[in-house]
């Protein structure tokens, strides 16, 4: 009975000890991003805008305030490239995880749990998270953390990112191994053998398009037919418009919109467009239909893009 006691308490004093790095929220103004690479964007479930930037931090933007993210912990992200919110905790990714709830944080530091020192996406499909990074992918089920790499049937240990079709299949994103699949019944299969698969984005209509450093690939998971779309063009699928446009951003051209109904494609560049900046790291739409752009030089917000 006392072992039992004692492992409860040593159980709480653990919880304790993870949560007990306090957050702070800083209020700055506006010129604390503006200059800065914004590389990573995310609306939570309480509408608020998380913005990571490559020097300058993490902030939070909560109706038209900003505030920059303070953490008494040297081993904290200062940055994140990847979020999800899950359970009331929102994690972010980069150099490591963490993930921050209410006014605490906890960073995952043990190597049993994500395997990966730099994790480029947290992807989320029903209960579970996946973690693909340059170590495999990890992802925690039943209690257990389970790792796939390339001991386990992955083509090459760098994954992008990873995303789970209609039917259960598990699609992951190599750096060096094309495109990856895991059917629901543990057999795999590979496809695109020459492609750095970078991205995913599952449509509303069960499709997934693939960014990679060759175009944009889109792939019909039942039939797995690919087609391949602007090709020699490094383009990544961001997130799919009420409409069903699809937003492509890049590094060198700016945005790039898809609509499938009319099978067209248009570009928006500084030279064309609205479009501040042609160097765009990422892109959302947030619940009041403006548009989020994380550039070179800071970041931008539009209601919508356009070539007037």
């Amino acid at each position: 009975m006392k072992s039992k006691v004692f492992a409860a308490l040593l159980f709480l004093l653990v919880i304790f000890e993870v949560y007990a790095q306090e957050v702070d929220f800083i209020e700055v103004n506006l010129d604390s991003v503006s200059g800065s690479q914004v590389r990573g964007l995310f609306q939570d479930s309480k509408n608020q805008v998380w913005l990571g930037t490559r020097e300058k931090g993490i902030y939070c933007i909560n109706n038209d305030r900003i505030f920059k993210l303070q953490i008494n912990n040297p081993d904290a992200l200062t940055s994140f490239i990847s979020a999800i919110e899950d359970n009331d905790r929102i994690w972010f990714s980069a150099r490591g995880v963490m993930h921050v709830k209410d006014s605490s944080v906890k960073v995952i530091e043990n190597p049993r749990e994500v395997k990966s020192t730099v994790v480029f996406s947290i992807s989320g499909h029903k209960d579970k998270l996946y973690f693909s990074g340059n170590r495999g992918v990890d992802t925690f089920e039943n209690g257990t953390w389970l790792h796939i790499n390339e001991a386990n049937g992955l083509k090459h240990q760098v994954v992008h990112d990873t995303a789970v079709d209609n039917d259960g299949n598990i699609w992951f994103a190599t750096r060096k191994g094309g495109l990856n699949m895991l059917d629901k019944e543990g057999n795999w299969h590979y496809y695109l053998p020459d492609q750095n698969c970078r991205k995913f984005l599952k449509t509303s209509s069960g499709d997934i398009w693939i960014g990679t450093s060759k175009g944009a690939v889109l792939l019909h998971p039942s039939t797995r037919e690919t087609l391949e779309y602007y090709k020699d063009t490094a383009v990544l699928p961001q997130f799919e418009a009420k409409d069903g446009t699809v937003y492509f951003s890049s590094e060198t051209s700016g945005i790039h919109t898809f609509s499938p109904g009319e099978n067209i494609w248009k570009s928006f560049s500084v030279e064309n467009s609205n479009l501040d900046d042609n160097t765009v790291y990422v892109t959302i739409q947030t619940n009041d239909g403006k548009i989020w752009i994380g550039q070179n030089q800071g970041f931008q917000v539009l209601k919508a893009l356009s070539n007037d």
